[in-house]
This record gives C-alpha cells, sequence and structure tokens, in this order.
C-alpha cells in the first residue's frame, strides 16, 4: 500500500470456465451483486507471476503523472507546435496522455506520449517549442512537476479551433484532465497563422484568433497568460497576408491582458518550421519560458 508491501497470502484458484467471469470492484454470488467499490478503479492489469517490489514501483511510477499534481502548459495549434511527422491522434493513443518528450537527441525523432512527469527524465532535445520550454521551466520551478498538454496538428488553422470542433473539444478534455490530477493550466503557447495565411484566411484570423482565446480562457482561468507564435516573415517574403496576421496578432496582444506576441524574426535560428529546425524550436521555447517565469516571478 503506497508503495510499501503490507501483508502476503497464499490461495488455490483453478482456472475460470468459459462461461465464468471475473468481477471487478464488486462481490457477485447467484447473479446479485453488492459490496461495490466506493472509489475509481482505472488501471487493471493481469500477471501470470508474482511481481517484484521493484516491478510494482516500477508500474507505480510509469503512472503517476496522473495522480500527480504539476503545473500544465497547453499547447495549441499547427505542427510546428507538435513536432515533426506526429498529429494530434498520433500522440494521443493514450486520452490521458498528457506529457510528450523525445526519446533521443535526434532533432526528428517523432514526439511520443510520456507516463511518467518530466520531474522523472527531460533528456535529448526535443522536438518543437513546448518541449524546450517545459525544460527550462521545470529547472525555473526547482522539481515541481511540469506537464505538457498537446493540442495540436499539421495543417490546422483557427477555424479548426472553434468551440465545439472536434480539435476544440479534445483541448477542453485534456483542460478538465489537468485540473482533475490538481495540474492546473498555467500558460498557454499557441502556434497558429501560417495556414491562416496559405489557405486565405488572414483576413478572419483576428476574431477567430481572438475567440479562441476568449474561449480557452472560459476553460482555464481570465488571467491565464497566452504566447503567440508569429508567422516568421520570411516564410513568404513579402506577402501581405503574413503581415496581416502578424497585425491582428498585435491586435490581440493590444486588446486583451496577459498576451504576449512571440517575434520569430528577432531569432538568430531558422524558424521557418518550427517542427524541422530544432535549434529554432528552442529559441521559441526558452523565449516563451522566459515570458513565463516573468509573470509568475520565477
Amino acid at each position: 500500500m503506497n508503495g510499501i508491501l503490507e501483508g502476503t497470502s497464499t490461495q488455490a484458484q483453478s482456472a475460470l470456465g468459459a462461461s465464468q467471469y471475473i468481477h471487478i470492484g464488486c462481490l457477485e454470488f447467484s447473479t446479485s451483486y453488492s459490496q461495490f467499490f466506493d472509489g475509481l478503479i482505472n488501471d487493471v492489469r493481469f500477471f501470470n507471476r508474482a511481481l517484484t517490489s521493484n516491478e510494482v514501483a516500477r508500474i507505480y511510477t510509469d503512472n503517476a503523472w496522473q495522480y500527480s499534481s504539476g503545473i500544465g502548459w497547453l499547447l495549441c495549434g499547427d505542427s510546428r507546435i507538435v513536432g515533426v511527422d506526429t498529429s494530434f491522434s498520433a500522440v494521443d493513443t493514450n486520452q490521458m496522455a498528457g506529457i510528450l518528450q523525445s526519446p533521443s537527441s535526434s532533432a526528428n525523432d517523432s514526439w511520443k506520449p510520456a507516463y511518467e512527469p518530466l520531474v522523472h527524465f527531460i533528456g535529448g532535445t526535443g522536438v518543437g517549442p513546448g518541449y524546450q520550454m517545459a525544460r527550462d521551466l521545470y529547472a525555473a520551478y526547482g522539481g515541481v512537476g511540469i506537464n505538457l498538454l498537446p493540442c495540436g496538428q499539421g495543417g490546422l488553422d483557427c477555424t479548426d479551433f472553434a468551440t465545439n470542433t472536434a480539435q476544440y473539444i479534445r483541448m477542453a478534455d485534456k483542460i478538465a484532465w489537468a485540473k482533475q490530477s490538481k495540474s492546473a493550466v498555467s500558460g498557454v503557447l499557441l502556434c497558429l497563422g501560417a495556414n491562416d495565411v496559405a489557405n486565405d484566411l488572414d483576413e478572419d484570423f483576428l476574431a477567430n484568433c481572438g475567440t479562441l482565446v476568449d474561449n480557452l480562457r472560459s476553460e482555464i482561468g481570465s488571467d491565464v497568460p497566452f504566447c503567440l507564435i508569429d508567422v516568421p516573415t520570411n516564410w513568404l517574403p513579402g506577402d501581405a497576408r503574413v503581415a496581416a496576421v502578424n497585425d491582428a496578432i498585435d491586435s490581440i496582444v493590444s486588446s486583451k491582458t496577459n498576451c504576449y506576441r512571440i517575434y520569430t524574426s528577432a531569432l538568430s535560428h531558422n524558424v521557418d518550421n518550427l517542427h524541422e529546425d530544432a535549434e529554432g524550436a528552442r529559441d521559441i521555447g526558452s523565449l516563451a519560458a522566459d515570458i513565463f517565469k516573468t509573470f509568475y516571478g520565477k
């Protein structure tokens, strides 16, 4: 119990027949059910041998992030926020996988769900701005778990995050999980605009993005800070649509409290494709972390 062996026993049990069932959380006697477990059982596993104490501890550690408190940071946007060759569905094979980490130092390794807090493992360079941001925040908070809530997919624009769209509902589910696990979302790193430019939606970006910020704040809290990554000006040089989207970001920053623009043009590394350029992604992540650390006085 809670990592400590409380007792052992030996009991003979014959194999279940084809018509017999295993009941978890209650007692069945003659088709009648009673003695229901008053609580939540959400992780059931069967083994054909007795586990060692170290194996039991490892199982708990691998799932501890679901039950431990920490600080959550929402990553919202297109492929530049989630990493190369990955999507919301790819990283969300476990609906409660709220943390992403890269398994190696290769810049092009896909992100994958991690079933333990970043407090246990922060290795590799990571792909996407959020990972570097988490590493910097972890150092600033001195051991507090940093939970990344990934909500992005390649090719998305602001309209894909309208209220009640599949993407928005998934994002709201992530936020709800964070609240339940005592990991309230403390900030949002938003990376949208490039696909709005490509799809000639630049004129609608101001209204769509502003509504997205308002909707998210209704889920998270009215004073939660937002970092908005702008569209790199060298992505489509001279294209007026890029300027229109970045002007819209400026309007959101000036009209809404606690919103900040990250100027990609001020960075030394390539940020045309953040999901493919690890150095540019790390620059963005560190800059976002600096904004959040300043906001929270870290």
